[in-house]
């Protein structure tokens, strides 16, 4: 078996016995996108996780801790909200800013990039990215729920880019 790569056409020829196969390799291959069930599942990762550090952040601050704390319950969601932020700030805010990715999407192999396949710019991921997050971090509110879902709908299309990837210019790819 010879193979001869002719890298200016992306043509790979292979020629075994009498016969010549040829078939062609995209030397500058696009992105895989990566799926809707490893995104849901990075996103579910991620919420757990958020979670877990929000309700710690909670013990340690002490800011919901006394019943009169509940008596004021738009404080007291205010507060597990900020939390929330700090606990995701923490866990991802420096993959986010050096590898594109959350801890979920470090667990699933998968990233965010720009369209052009170039990191995307920091002040996207925390802008414009990250509300989304907590709009489905506090998607139980009825306010917000049909937002969550039509954005997490979308990644069923043939882009697999949600309403947050159209709006920041990201989608998520497969860690190569």
């Amino acid at each position: 078996l010879v193979t001869a790569v002719f890298s200016r056409t992306g043509v790979t020829r292979s020629w075994c016995s009498s016969s010549m196969m040829t078939r062609t390799v995209n030397p500058m291959s696009e992105p895989v996108l990566a799926g809707p069930g490893r995104r849901l599942a990075a996103l579910i990762i991620d919420l757990a996780l958020v979670v877990v550090v929000g309700f710690l952040i909670v013990l340690i601050t002490g800011v919901v801790h006394d019943p009169e704390d509940y008596v004021n319950l738009g404080m007291t969601l205010v507060n597990g909200v900020l939390c929330a932020v700090g606990g995701y700030v923490l866990l991802n805010g420096g993959l986010l800013i050096w590898r594109g990715q959350t801890l979920g999407k470090v667990l699933l192999s998968i990233r965010i990039v720009a369209l052009n396949g170039d990191p995307l710019p920091v002040w996207k991921h925390f802008v414009i990215r990250m509300p989304f997050f907590f709009l489905t971090y506090t998607g139980l509110t009825v306010i917000f729920l049909p937002l969550v879902f039509i954005d997490y709908l979308l990644v069923f299309r043939k882009d697999r880019r949600t309403l947050h990837d159209h709006m920041s210019g990201a989608m998520v790819v497969d860690n190569e």
